[in-house]
């Protein structure tokens, strides 16, 4: 059943009724009608013997009469029925066209020849009397054994002509009656379809006597059953009181029963008592704290960007009023004259995640609520789409959310069934985190929430960083909202609240110091106005209190600062702070490689795999590079050389592996990175062990466990990951997919870009050596792609690293884009 709802609209029963009626009739009389006409196509002869007349004889003129008595209903029948007339006509048109050409032309052709064999004598009778010559008529001016064999022979051409064309209007008339059974049906349904659509009639729900609903009446949820309904009605009657009690049911205020009603609060208020335990604080992943989400966080301001002003958006309590009395108007009275859905931007790491936190706790906490939060990282419904053992799950869902819902809880838990059925009465609030993060997904994944899940009618708030967003595509259904930056004062109640009011003097006195924070490149603002930058100054200040060292200058040098303090912070309790700084380098060097690997896959979820490469990318990287080669040549063996003599032995090797792994390597490809990682140097595989079992006990900050078996995890932010990754690059150790060279990459690159302009020609020269770029050259007309921003960010970061670069055909400019 097609769940899209809006615009939302009730027509009267009798339109619908009409259009339901026309359809049925189509499908039931028109099309056999039409079938059957191929049964009386003309015979041969009878075309044959009426030709002359063409379209008016006896035969033709019946098979027309024939269609003219079919009604059809719907415009395609119709559209069918005068396609299959006006074929007719054109038909027989062609048809006597032909014969008065082929009749024509013999006539000529054998006035012709008999010109050339008549004797001299005759030359000046022919010229005065050939024009006027009947067919034949020449027998007596001319010797007749001669006469009869040309005449034998136009009549015989004529003839076969003749027959020829009778053949092609035969074909033409059977094809012009020759219906597709399927495709009359198809035609038909997708008809009714956008009809109803049109009108709003695809919207109404008429269930049958009995049906069990959940329904919303008089302020509250109901289980009812349906005891009367008419086709096309959307007025149903249920019992009250002994009584009748007439209700318009409408997407917003009811749904098929999944639960009882009973189960289904029990299991609404168990959901939202685990999401207050989840959202009613967040961990610090620099000082391990947790903070209050309302006491030590405070609400973030948003700005509308849309064109009509929403004064109550201002913060995230007016976002949390503004979702719900939208809902609330839709519920009670289906109106839809707003849109319910809103759209989010900021820049990284400015506070979107904290907001969802905040927005989950305020609605949650209003006494007049009856929607069900339902937050999804996009980074995991990315990971569960492309999941291939989960394709059929995604293909069959009525959308991806139903179907995420069902990969994390199970199609047969009650949890997932609870969350479905509110579903499937819009009073599910779908919060969508990081749209930004879909990396591969990430155009399908908007386009669902835009083309899918906004016209089915559901509440949504999306967040999203603004590179790569196409916002002309959430126009339709979507107000637009940014976050703003902390203000000053809000600066200051956040140092105030973390530091309390006899400590925080020295951390302001910084603060106002332009020539000493770091400013953001684009805006030229101290970079404090971003929530997780505050609390790295914050952090890193309570660090450093009792020290000479000084506060940190650059951003590079503020994410340097915090990630060497987040990785001391626990190893410090367990080592002692001289082994803790022993340790650290040998172990950001493994996280700068799986940062690397991780995003160089565009995802943000990565496991032993992205970690065995990472491992081999710094230990063994010849190991890795071979390894590479072989699963290029078993993916194009055709590109094997004759002569690839190491990489045969290489395959073979790897032959012998599967032999002895069976089915394991097929069904887990990463087994062949730990046969490789078997043979690294023992500080390499300490390293490895080393983060598995801080990952496994939550004592590496800077990765979150999300699975044990197999290994999953994340970077605590992502713009922790971004920093790292610009690390990795600035060393020249780690190599690119060719597929995906800088000058190619996406939106999900920006801010790597971004942070590294800050190492200057140190990232250029690292983005020439991941992309195996050798020389100070470089050639790229007509290559450039991926996001146009972000690219062009490459593109100034390259050229302090070479002498040529050649950018033309590129449409940069008048010039032509080479650059020398």
């Amino acid at each position: 059943v097609d769940q899209t709802v809006l615009p939302w609209q009730v027509p009267s029963p009798e339109t619908v009724g009409a259009i339901l009626e026309a359809a049925q009739q189509d499908l039931t009389s028109t099309i056999p009608a039409l079938l059957a006409l191929a049964a009386a196509l003309p015979s041969r002869k009878a075309l044959s013997s009426e030709r002359e007349q063409g379209e008016l004889g006896g035969a033709v003129s019946g098979l027309i009469q024939q269609l003219a008595q079919i009604h059809p209903k719907s415009r395609p029948s119709q559209d069918c029925v005068e396609k299959a007339v006006m074929l007719i006509k054109d038909a027989c048109s062609q048809d006597q066209a032909k014969v008065i050409e082929l009749r024509k032309g013999v006539t000529e052709e054998s006035l012709a020849s008999r010109a050339a064999s008549m004797p001299p004598s005759a030359s000046a009778a022919r010229s005065s009397a050939c024009c006027a010559w009947p067919f034949g008529a020449v027998r007596l001016a001319l010797r007749p054994s001669h006469i009869t064999l040309l005449d034998g022979k136009a009549e015989a051409k004529l003839i076969s002509g003749l027959d020829q064309a009778l053949t092609k209007l035969l074909n033409s008339l059977s094809q012009a009656i020759a219906f597709d059974k399927v495709s009359l049906q198809n035609n038909i349904e997708t008809w009714a379809i956008d009809q109803l659509t049109h009108l709003g009639g695809l919207n109404v729900r008429s269930y049958a006597v009995g049906q069990r609903l959940l329904v919303h009446q008089n302020g509250a949820w109901l289980e009812q059953a349906v005891t009367q309904s008419e086709r096309s009605s959307a007025q149903h009657q249920f019992e009250s009181n002994g009584g009748q009690l007439s209700v318009p049911l409408q997407p917003w205020n009811h749904a098929p029963l999944v639960l009882p009603l009973a189960s289904f609060e029990t299991l609404r208020a168990r959901h939202a008592s685990t999401l207050c335990s989840q959202h009613a604080s967040i961990v610090d992943a620099l000082s391990g704290q947790r903070l209050d989400i309302f006491d030590q966080c405070v609400p973030i301001k948003v700005v509308t960007t849309a064109e009509q002003a929403l004064p109550s958006l201002t913060e995230v309590g007016g976002l949390a009023s503004w979702l719900l009395s939208t809902h609330t108007g839709r519920r009670d009275s289906a109106d839809t004259s707003s849109a319910a859905c809103l759209l989010l931007t900021a820049p990284p790491a400015a506070g979107k995640t904290c907001l969802m936190s905040q927005l989950v706790m305020h609605v949650l906490q209003s006494k007049e609520c009856d929607m069900v939060p339902i937050l999804i990282k996009v980074q995991e419904l990315q990971r569960h789409l492309l999941n291939e053992t989960n394709q059929l799950i995604f293909e069959r869902s009525w959308n991806w959310v139903d179907a995420f819902l069902q990969c994390v809880h199970g199609a047969g838990s009650d949890l997932y069934r609870m969350l479905r059925q509110a579903l499937m009465a819009r009073r599910a609030l779908v919060l969508l985190d990081g749209i930004d993060e879909g990396g591969k997904a990430r155009d399908a994944i908007e386009r669902h929430v835009t083309e899918v899940l906004a016209p089915q009618g559901h509440a949504m708030l999306i967040t999203s960083r603004p590179a790569g967003l196409i916002k002309d595509r959430f126009n339709e259904h979507f107000l637009l909202v940014k976050l703003e930056p902390l203000s000053e004062a809000q600066q200051k109640e956040v140092i105030v609240r973390r530091l309390g009011r006899s400590e925080h003097s020295g951390l302001l006195e910084y603060l106002c110091n332009p020539e000493r924070v770091p400013l953001d490149n684009e805006t030229q603002q101290r970079v404090t106005g971003n929530p997780l930058m505050l609390s790295m100054v914050i952090s890193i200040f309570q660090t450093k209190q009792g020290t000479d060292s000084t506060m940190p200058a650059t951003i590079t040098e503020l994410y340097e600062t915090a990630s060497r303090a987040m990785l001391e912070r626990v190893d410090r309790k367990e080592r002692g702070a001289a082994a803790s700084a022993a340790a650290v380098p040998h172990l950001t060097s493994l996280l700068e490689a799986t940062f690397f690997e991780a995003h160089a896959a565009e995802v943000r979820d990565f496991g032993d795999e992205q970690l065995n490469r990472a491992a081999l990318a710094l230990f063994s990287p010849d190991n890795l590079k071979e390894l590479e080669e072989i699963k290029q040549l078993d993916q194009h063996p055709e590109s094997r050389s004759a002569c690839d003599i190491f990489a045969s032995t290489l395959r073979a090797v790897r032959e012998q592996i599967k032999r002895t792994f069976s089915s394991k390597l097929e069904q887990y490809p990463e087994l062949s990175l730990d046969v490789a990682c078997a043979a690294l140097p023992a500080q390499a595989k300490e390293a490895l062990r080393a983060v598995r079992e801080r990952v496994a006990q939550d004592r590496l900050p800077l990765l979150s466990l999300l699975e044990a078996e197999p290994l999953r995890m994340r970077s605590s932010h992502l713009s922790f990951q971004e920093y790292f990754v610009v690390r990795a690059i600035c060393t020249g150790k780690h190599r690119l997919p060719c597929e995906s060279p800088p000058w190619k990459w996406g939106p999900f690159w920006a801010n790597v870009v971004k942070m590294g302009s800050e190492n200057g020609t140190e990232f250029g020269n690292g983005l020439l050596r991941a992309a195996s770029v050798e020389g100070d050259e470089l050639n790229i007309p007509r290559e450039l792609d991926g996001d146009r921003p972000t690219v062009l960010g490459v593109v100034c970061a390259l050229l302090g690293s070479l002498r040529v670069l050649d950018l033309s055909g590129n449409q940069l400019g008048p010039e032509g884009g080479a650059a020398a």
